[in-house]
């Protein structure tokens, strides 16, 4: 499956035709992130949205931006193609991390296919932990921040297992 491709996103640049602005000028952010079922691992670090609003279609949705530290490492070669959640992040219709709602959040009426089949991270391995790291990843889900705001973000392993999760707010 092909992935959603990472653009790096200059100060003052923004790819046409896409405008991008935060919500309320503050972006979604989703961080503190707790551990899922019984993996050893703490995933630490971010996942930041900026909404977008493409002025061609209708379809609404966001740039997102991760840095996130102690990821499955066994996603050093990236997703697993067989497999739609391999080393995915997604933005999911749950509101707890407590009992996480795995079904991701976008509007199928106006999507083909589930967009967050498209996002996932590959892992690297740095000096003292595995991170997994990209800038202004576009996902079209037909939704928009006042959606998406306290929706919980799942990070995936390898073999497509939930193993961290933070609910998104505003950002500070």
């Amino acid at each position: 499956r092909p992935l959603a491709s990472a653009t790096i996103l200059k100060a003052g640049h923004r790819p046409s035709p896409y405008t991008m602005y935060p919500q309320k000028g503050k972006p979604l952010m989703a961080q503190h992130f707790s551990r899922i079922g019984g993996t050893p691992r703490s995933v630490w670090g971010y996942v930041t949205m900026y909404e977008i609003h493409r002025e061609t279609i209708p379809h609404s949705g966001y740039y997102m931006t991760w840095d996130l530290e102690d990821v499955d490492i066994a996603c050093d070669k990236g997703p697993d193609p067989s497999n739609p959640r391999s080393c995915a992040i997604r933005i999911t219709q749950g509101e707890s991390c407590s009992t996480p709602d795995i079904a991701p959040l976008y509007v199928s009426a106006e999507r083909l296919r589930n967009p967050w089949d498209f996002v996932g991270y590959t892992a690297v391995q740095g000096l003292h932990v595995v991170v997994a790291r990209s800038t202004g990843v576009p996902v079209l889900t037909g939704t928009d921040s006042p959606q998406a705001l306290d929706k919980s973000v799942i990070v995936f392993d390898h073999a497509g297992n939930p193993i961290a999760c933070a609910l998104l707010d505003f950002a500070n």
